[in-house]
């Protein structure tokens, strides 16, 4: 939640600096203006990321939502056969309280 208020305050600040007002903002990123202004106020729960990332755009600033860590195999793809290669037993290692029938 604190990251959150901070992250409004710093969108606050940019905005404030380029000298536009939050409904420039809203128009430029086709948001509402009740959405910039709910994230100026750090009330970030529920917003889209598409939202985020337009009102960073109508800001020309840096994303404010980047989503760069790699996700885990999803589970179609974490057969048994899979979990018997070695570098995947590590992987999978304290994942399972059980263990896995043929590993």
């Amino acid at each position: 939640m604190a990251d959150d208020v901070q992250v409004g305050r710093m969108v606050n600040a940019v905005r404030i600096s380029r000298n536009r007002r939050q409904a420039d903002v809203a128009a430029r990123a086709s948001v509402s203006g009740t959405t910039v202004s709910r994230l100026e106020r750090g009330l970030i729960d529920g917003m889209t990321v598409a939202a985020l990332r337009a009102i960073s755009r109508a800001l020309e600033m840096p994303p404010i939502v980047s989503l760069g860590w790699r996700s885990p195999a999803p589970a179609a793809q974490t057969t048994r056969r899979a979990t018997r290669h070695p570098i995947a037993q590590g992987a999978f290692r304290g994942l399972y309280t059980t263990r896995i029938r043929g590993a």
